[in-house]
């Protein structure tokens, strides 16, 4: 696969993922234990098929794979810091 159409695919699909995380914690929030099972099921075959399709693209082009990783270890840092931060100004 052309580089430039794997690293288009791998941030659609990144960004899916966000989403789906998102869509996650609002039905884990507002809904019952039951429904939230209920909608784990389906969204964890969803996330099993994306990541299918990430593993192609990631031996194709494992440099994608680093530069995801290092954007996720720079949101996550970005987010203790805030909660730190938030944390000592509260």
């Amino acid at each position: 696969m052309d580089k430039k159409i794997a690293k288009h695919i791998n941030t659609l699909m990144n960004d899916i993922s966000s989403k789906l995380d998102d869509s996650v914690m609002l039905v884990r929030d507002n809904c019952s234990p039951e429904e939230v099972k209920n909608y784990l099921i389906p969204v964890s075959h969803i996330m099993a098929l994306m990541a299918d399709v990430l593993d192609i693209i990631y031996t194709e082009h494992p440099e994608l794979q680093s530069n995801v990783k290092n954007k996720k270890q720079n949101e996550l840092d970005n987010s203790h810091s805030a909660n730190s931060f938030s944390k000592k100004n509260s």
